[in-house]
């Protein structure tokens, strides 16, 4: 079944940007977001889409892709959480 959909720009290059970072071709990353969406899982298992070890990775690294990096090490000494407070 061929279904057309209008969606913005802006919503498209989501996706795009969402299935390049998981290494998938549009077409095959939406099928797959509707099919995870309309598939319930068996209770106490991980959605269909996210089962394996690989799948779990790419999902976490397409999460992280969409933020932007530190410029250095983060740094989250007490020293530097509490460095603008009185003593």
């Amino acid at each position: 079944m061929i279904l057309q959909v209008p969606i913005s720009e802006g919503i498209e290059q989501r996706l795009r940007d969402e299935a390049a970072a998981v290494g998938q071709d549009l077409e095959s990353f939406v099928v797959r977001l509707l099919v995870e969406h309309l598939e319930e899982p068996a209770t106490g298992q991980l959605p269909p889409g996210l089962r394996t070890t690989a799948d779990r990775l790419a999902f976490f690294e397409a999460i992280a892709a969409r933020h932007p990096e530190l410029p250095g090490p983060a740094d989250y000494s007490r020293e530097t959480i509490y460095a603008d407070r009185g003593r």
